[in-house]
C-alpha cells in the first residue's frame, strides 16, 4: 500500500510542477517593441480626441434575399458539443424588421425550405445566418 501512496503523491507533484511552469522572460528588444506599440496606439487615440474624431466599428452589410432565391445558410446552434451545419434552401417568405412600440426593433426573419419531398424541412433564420446567395430570382420580362 505504501508504494501506491508514494506513486500518487509523485504524480500529483509532477502535474503541479508542469502547470506552474515559469513564463519565458522577454528580451530587452521585445520589451521595447511592446512599449513602442503601446505608445503608437495611445498617440493615435490622443490625436482622435484632440481632433474630435469618433471611430466606430464597421457594421457588416446584411442583404435580405427575395422570395424564391436559393441561399446557403448556417442551421443549428453552436454549443460545446455541436456546431451549425451549412444547408442550401429556397426562401419562401421574408419578414422585414419592424419597429416596436417599446422603441426596440424586431429583427428581419427569413423562412427557408430545404430538403426534398417528404423529408423537406422549413426553418426560420436571421439574415446574418445567410452565408451566400446561390441563385437569385429570375425576373420575368414580358
Amino acid at each position: 500500500m505504501s508504494f501506491e501512496e508514494n506513486t500518487s503523491t509523485t504524480n500529483q507533484a509532477d502535474t503541479t510542477a508542469a502547470t506552474n511552469a515559469p513564463a519565458v522572460p522577454l528580451t530587452k528588444e521585445q520589451k521595447i517593441a511592446r512599449i513602442d506599440e503601446q505608445i503608437k496606439r495611445l498617440q493615435a487615440k490622443r490625436e482622435d480626441i484632440v481632433n474630435d474624431v469618433v471611430r466606430v466599428k464597421a457594421v457588416k452589410e446584411v442583404v435580405i434575399p427575395e422570395v424564391g432565391t436559393v441561399v446557403t445558410f448556417l442551421f443549428g446552434r453552436k454549443t460545446a458539443n455541436t456546431v451549425p451545419v451549412e444547408k442550401t434552401g429556397t426562401v419562401i417568405a421574408v419578414k422585414q424588421a419592424v419597429k416596436l412600440e417599446t422603441g426596440k426593433t424586431a429583427p428581419a426573419q427569413i423562412k427557408v425550405t430545404f430538403g426534398e419531398g417528404f423529408e423537406a424541412d422549413v426553418a426560420v433564420i436571421y439574415p446574418a445566418q445567410v452565408t451566400s446567395i446561390v441563385s437569385a430570382v429570375a425576373e420575368i420580362v414580358g
